[in-house]
């Protein structure tokens, strides 16, 4: 699925339905979402467990020449983007103000076993290039304003390159085992 020149902004969601955008399916589902806002979205959890104010992913998913901005992820994880497995790519994209309580603008996860009836997601695997991350916020303490990444029993790998950070305090956060480079 290719979503090209669009605009999800305004939506509201309960926990682990992606505000703005759902990719479901283990990398067997491809999503590309190119020149494209995802803005103004709220995934409201009280519990604190699956967020994803603007997008949650465990699919195959590709971001090129987006803007990703003001999402919120109440009570929970992920406030632009919640990548629970998979691989996604980003590329010359905007994430700024958005929030949550940990990965304000990225939270990523192995997903480790949801339980009966749900498949175990594994490795979780994130590459950013030439991106822009700027006032994104956790309102938990060193929680990753921009990048949180934590690793439950799979691995998860963050790669960065000629990517900006436009503040200087709590901008990544990995727990349990994950590798940001």
């Amino acid at each position: 699925l290719t979503i090209k020149n669009y605009v999800l902004s305004g939506n509201s969601a309960l926990a682990y339905q992606g505000a703005g955008l759902l990719v479901a399916g283990n990398n067997t589902t491809v999503v590309r979402l190119l020149n494209s806002t995802i803005s103004y979205n709220m995934v409201d959890n009280a519990d604190g467990s699956i967020g994803g104010g603007g997008i949650i992913s465990e699919g195959y998913l590709e971001i090129e020449d987006c803007i990703i901005q003001n999402n919120m992820a109440t009570g929970t994880n992920g406030g632009g983007i919640y990548l629970r497995g998979g691989t996604t790519y980003i590329r010359r994209t905007k994430i700024a103000n958005n929030t949550s309580t940990k990965g304000g603008g990225i939270y990523l996860d192995d997903a480790g076993d949801w339980g009966p009836g749900f498949t175990p997601v594994r490795t979780t695997s994130l590459t950013i290039d030439s991106t822009l991350f700027s006032g994104n916020s956790s309102s938990s303490a060193s929680n990753g304003n921009d990048i949180n990444a934590h690793q439950i029993s799979h691995a998860i790998t963050v790669s960065c390159n000629d990517v900006i950070f436009s503040s200087t305090a709590d901008q990544i956060e990995t727990s349990g085992g994950a590798s940001v480079s």
